[in-house]
């Protein structure tokens, strides 16, 4: 089918260019298109896609991309007596993520160059494609004050610092959309409009390619907490009250 030949369809193929709707329209002799009435851009970003290597019409391709993940992780924490009434304590945890999530199908020489067409399936709601990266800061810290047997005071400090990114294939030049022939997608001087755009294919169980939507991204939250309780007991009664 990459050659325009849909002969293996028991489906007629139409020309859209002769107009009406339906069966009013002109099929193509024996389900193939002629190669006159290919876009030159359609059959670049054909040759992205690879030759089945699986039997049958759908779901006939199968590949295992190459793909890593690392983690790194840190926690400290100090606990401090300065008396039998004054406590403290403190935790520091450091969490690093970095891998790559594989494409599904491998990279590909076209016009010169070398691009990963990803060929994500599931549309917006699917696979990654790409580098990420993961890294979250957490520290604590907690003053614990005993003023008699009937009366106890605490105060917790707690700080947490989250980033997650993720960027588009890093095989796929910055100027691919217009190594294509598309024009205006491209900015030299925006980096978020640099790669490939995605071409999503309906029903989304086909193979997209292109970079996956909203990559470039990061996030990054600070998120800052303080909270206080007094406990007081009192003959056969114990209260406590916090606030955050």
């Amino acid at each position: 089918m990459h050659n325009g030949d849909f002969s293996e369809l028991s489906s007629p193929i139409y020309d859209p260019l002769t107009g009406g709707s339906g069966s009013a329209r002109t099929r193509f002799d024996g389900n193939k298109i002629l190669p006159s009435q290919f876009d030159s851009r359609a059959v670049n970003l054909m040759a992205l896609y690879p030759m089945p290597n699986l039997p049958g019409l759908a779901n006939n391709y199968a590949y295992n991309g190459p793909g890593r993940q690392t983690n790194q992780t840190t926690d400290v924490r100090i606990d401090h007596h300065f008396s039998t009434k004054d406590t403290i304590f403190g935790r520091y945890s450091y969490n690093l993520t970095n891998g790559v999530t594989p494409s599904q199908c491998p990279t590909a020489q076209v016009l010169g160059h070398t691009f990963d067409p990803t060929c994500n399936t599931g549309g917006v709601s699917g696979i990654y494609s790409g580098p990420y990266n993961t890294f979250a800061h957490n520290t604590v810290v907690n003053w614990l004050r005993v003023w008699g047997p009937s009366l106890i005071t605490s105060i917790t400090y707690n700080f947490s610092r989250p980033l997650t990114s993720a960027s588009r294939p890093t095989a796929n030049p910055a100027n691919a959309a217009t190594l294509f022939g598309f024009q205006n997608v491209n900015y030299a001087s925006d980096p978020i409009t640099a790669g490939l755009p995605w071409f999503q294919m309906n029903p989304t169980s086909y193979a997209a390619i292109g970079d996956p939507t909203f990559i470039p991204m990061q996030t990054e939250d600070h998120n800052h907490q303080i909270e206080g309780s007094i406990t007081k007991n009192k003959a056969r009664t114990s209260s406590k009250s916090a606030a955050a």
